[in-house]
């Protein structure tokens, strides 16, 4: 089987990001040519109390840097079951949502906190840990008052402003189970958020408005369909090549292709390749040109998928 890292390798050879070509462009053109979303807090509904955000902050022991650390940069979970990671000093932010089992779990550990008009004041509790367990703050958000440090713990200290010691364990260890599960390590991730970028860029040359726009690619050169090649659509790198796309606006990007591709080569390394990717995948044209559908270049006719062995 064709080596994974040789395909991706080559996509940069053709696109002019390794050795001296790298004015090159396209066959055919007459020259050369966060990851990251923003979320925003939720407003308060007309209930008032039902919106809330309960936020974790972590602090980790000095041999662990910030990137590796789970809440370093803040993990927060909404009322409505999103969450974010972060925003990192970058403004980078990754966001989601816990299911709807593990949104109940955390609500019936924060109920009781809730449920209070007030917050009571300072209370201790020995926490069972030791000084390399770092630190951990949670703050509670409730409508569109301002946030409260329910609790931090410390070293084998717990300080909470819940009724009891155990209350603040319980939402502790909830957010903190959550927190592992969905603050992806490491965070704020080079890699990750220049792979959404070099996607978002190859979307935007998939647009068409007639099926001349479109062709099938090979490291961004033209195939043509009558020669019954194989095209990939997965090479086992962190971003499916372009297989289909149109022509005139690849050459008129081909800059910004350069530049995205190098990036993408630079931040994310070994990792560039997908470790859990074993076969080379697409399918075969069947002698159907590409063709514009709703707006966007799809392969034409009924091509046939398959996996790469050579």
């Amino acid at each position: 089987m064709r080596s994974a890292l040789v395909v991706f390798t080559a996509l940069f050879v053709s696109s002019g990001m390794i050795g001296c070509n790298s004015n090159s462009s396209p066959a055919g053109s007459g020259s050369a040519p966060n990851s990251t979303n923003q979320m925003a807090h939720p407003t308060d509904d007309a209930h008032g109390g039902s919106s809330w955000s309960l936020k974790l902050q972590s602090k980790c022991t000095a041999d662990v840097t910030d990137d590796q650390c789970v809440g370093a940069f803040g993990f927060t979970v909404f009322a409505d079951g999103r969450y974010q990671d972060g925003p990192a000093a970058t403004g980078a932010v990754k966001n989601g949502n816990i299911t709807q089992e593990e949104l109940s779990s955390l609500t019936a550990a924060l109920n009781p906190v809730l449920s209070i008009a007030s917050l009571g004041a300072e209370g201790h509790a020995a926490l069972g840990g030791d000084s390399s367990q770092g630190e951990d703050t949670v703050t509670l958000v409730r409508g569109s008052s301002g946030g409260d440090i329910i609790i931090h713990a410390a070293s084998a200290d717990l300080t909470y402003r819940t009724e009891s010691g155990d209350q603040a364990k319980a939402v502790l260890s909830a957010l903190k189970t959550l927190a592992a599960k969905y603050y992806a390590l490491p965070f704020p991730d080079g890699c990750s958020d220049r792979a959404a970028t070099l996607t978002s860029l190859y979307a935007s040359l998939q647009t068409c408005s007639a099926d001349k726009d479109c062709a099938y690619l090979d490291s961004f050169q033209e195939v043509d369909p009558s020669t019954y090649s194989f095209i990939t659509t997965d090479d086992c790198s962190v971003v499916k090549p372009l297989a289909v796309g149109n022509l005139k606006l690849i050459t008129g990007s081909w800059d910004k292709i350069q530049q995205t591709l190098g990036l993408v080569q630079e931040a994310c390394g070994a990792r560039v390749m997908r470790a859990d990717c074993t076969d080379i995948s697409g399918f075969t044209l069947n002698g159907a040109p590409a063709a514009c559908k709703q707006g966007v270049c799809q392969a034409g006719g009924q091509a046939q998928p398959n996996t790469s062995t050579h």
